[in-house]
């Protein structure tokens, strides 16, 4: 086997933003004095509402909700709460590494350019890439595979030459779908998904290295040969 291209998750993966998006929603909820239940929003974590979470505060408020008002409100709490993020522990030395081996390397993201490109470029990994791949790019954000088939073909690589890292279910749902060897790094968030389907979970890539991910692929590659 040899890898040519690792595609990247941002949100959850590169950045723990998941921790501004919920203080977004949570901010928004004590407003209307509603609890916000924690399973509700884990499902709208790695592509979209698995519960409607303007639906539920209509719900418990009883009165009609403006939503645009809303996700405004969210939108505002979460790039405050984003903007002093650093890249998760180990992202740059996989970077650094993917660099040094030849790999090409893109991102595929559920969120929208105006976010992604933003915060590559805040936090200098911008210039690492050569592929940015965001919802406005494709038809359907994960977990259909649009967001990863893009990426691959922004790299002109096939499913069989590439890695992909995620931390959600619905990321892990979509390189699946793509056809691709996917890692999952889950995090607090995330932890209690079903991930059981990704290739391999690690617990950070602070702890696994590039090199030690590759050696597993080739050795499982290996077994079902």
């Amino acid at each position: 086997m040899t890898l040519r291209a690792i595609l990247f998750d941002f949100d959850g993966l590169m950045m723990q933003t998941e921790t501004a998006y919920y203080g977004g929603w949570k901010a928004v909820y004590d407003e209307y004095g509603v609890e916000l239940p924690m399973d509700y929003f884990v499902k709208m974590i790695g592509g979209g509402f698995g519960h409607n979470p303007f639906q539920y505060l209509a719900d418990q408020t009883n009165k009609p909700i403006d939503e645009k008002a809303i996700w405004k409100r969210v939108m505002d709490v979460h790039w405050e709460m984003a903007l002093d993020e650093p890249l998760m522990p180990g992202v740059q030395q996989w970077i650094d590494d993917a660099r040094k081996m030849g790999l090409r390397m893109a991102v595929a993201s559920s969120s929208p350019h105006s976010w992604i490109d933003f915060h590559m470029k805040r936090v200098g990994v911008w210039d690492d890439f050569q592929a940015v791949i965001c919802r406005d790019d494709v038809p359907l954000r994960k977990p259909a595979p649009d967001l990863y088939v893009a990426a691959m073909r922004a790299l002109e690589v096939q499913p069989e030459d590439c890695l992909v890292l995620e931390d959600s279910e619905h990321g892990v749902d979509a390189a699946i779908a793509a056809g691709v060897y996917v890692v999952v790094v889950p995090h607090h968030f995330t932890e209690h998904m079903e991930v059981s389907h990704a290739n391999r979970s690690i617990p950070s890539l602070a702890e696994v290295s590039l090199a030690d991910v590759i050696r597993g692929m080739e050795e499982e590659r290996s077994r079902r040969a």
